[in-house]
């Protein structure tokens, strides 16, 4: 079975214009009403007998309002396959297009399909155009495969994936930007499928602040790197610390320092990508043997490369060990992200 679920916040006539459209057709169709108030009530008051109308009774942003409707699609309904399909209510998304997604999705398993306009287009309003393609820069990196269009709410769910939806803390417009960055790590698919671009008014009637939403979505991406540079800073203070307290021959100098920075700094680093980072609830001992694997690894990488720019270079050795552990964070940060905090739904 497909449902089509559309959160909205103070919407005008478009909506009831969507909401007509998808009950042409042989799917389940669900609206949430988050908190718009008594203003907008007749534009719900005029939706389809056939729908079914949630309500939160203040606003409580988009995020939640997803979320209300994963969770009562999971409450009522008991068929083993199906599929939701997100939908903005401002017209930007095409019922043709949702009911393509859902098509494409529906044999599948443990996916999101999320359906990706082309920001090339000179009708595509600049605001959209440059806020897509900033995050998408971001967020393709941190998550390691391309990501077309970061910010599209036309999204295909496999049922096998409502339970991490709803297990994402977040409750307004960041909370799509933690689903991309949360669903490879939960063994979660994310596959494209191109949709028609439509803006209707230049975009007015959609309530994404490209200024304030997006500062929300990129405090949640700085996390990832905010743990790694809390942990150089007290990697190389140590390190420069004990290397000039130190007085022994050169190499023991640097051996020794890197070994004591590094094991502070990893202990660190560690609490603050489990709990903070990462938000993984899996089995600590496992996870802290195959981390310290790694650390052992970026540790003596780290070493040997500073020792030998330190002989081939007339460089101070603090100096050469921030630019090797800088490319050494790429390393390190990815292989955490996809094996060491990976967790399965």
């Amino acid at each position: 079975m497909i449902t089509f679920l559309i959160p909205s916040y103070q919407p005008n006539h478009t909506l009831i214009d969507l909401v007509h459209e998808c009950v042409k057709h042989p799917i389940r169709v669900i609206v949430v009403d988050d908190g718009g108030q008594q203003p907008y009530k007749p534009i719900f008051d005029a939706l389809p007998s056939s729908v079914i109308l949630l309500t939160h009774e203040q606003n409580q942003g988009k995020g939640a309002a997803l979320k209300t409707g994963f969770h009562y699609i999971k409450e009522h309904f008991s068929e083993v396959q199906g599929v939701v399909v997100t939908l903005d209510g401002d017209g930007q998304h095409k019922v043709s297009d949702a009911l393509e997604l859902a098509q494409e999705t529906k044999q599948l398993e443990k996916t999101i399909m999320l359906g990706v306009r082309d920001f090339s287009q000179h009708d595509v309003p600049l605001k959209s155009a440059l806020g897509n393609k900033l995050t998408r820069f971001i967020t393709q990196f941190l998550i390691g495969s391309p990501i077309s269009d970061t910010q599209t709410g036309l999204r295909a769910f496999t049922y096998d994936t409502l339970d991490f939806c709803l297990s994402i803390e977040q409750n307004r417009y960041e909370y799509e930007m933690n689903m991309l960055l949360g669903a490879k790590k939960r063994g979660i698919r994310l596959l494209e499928h191109p949709i028609e671009t439509v803006y209707i008014d230049n975009n007015s009637a959609s309530h994404f602040n490209p200024v304030l939403d997006s500062l929300k979505i990129y405090v949640q991406i700085a996390k990832f790197s905010l743990s790694s540079i809390l942990s150089s800073v007290v990697d190389i203070g140590l390190f420069a610390l004990v290397y000039a307290t130190l007085k022994e021959e050169l190499l023991f100098r640097v051996i020794i320092a890197t070994v004591l920075a590094r094991l502070v700094s990893s202990l660190f680093n560690y609490t603050l990508n489990k709990h903070m980072v990462f938000q993984s609830k899996g089995n600590t001992k496992q996870s802290l043997v195959y981390y310290y694997l790694l650390v052992v690894l970026v540790m003596l990488s780290s070493a040997l490369l500073v020792y030998v720019f330190d002989v081939l270079i007339p460089i101070s050795p603090v100096v050469i060990k921030i630019v090797v552990d800088g490319l050494l964070f790429f390393l390190s940060f990815n292989i955490q992200r996809k094996v060491i905090f990976k967790e399965t739904l």
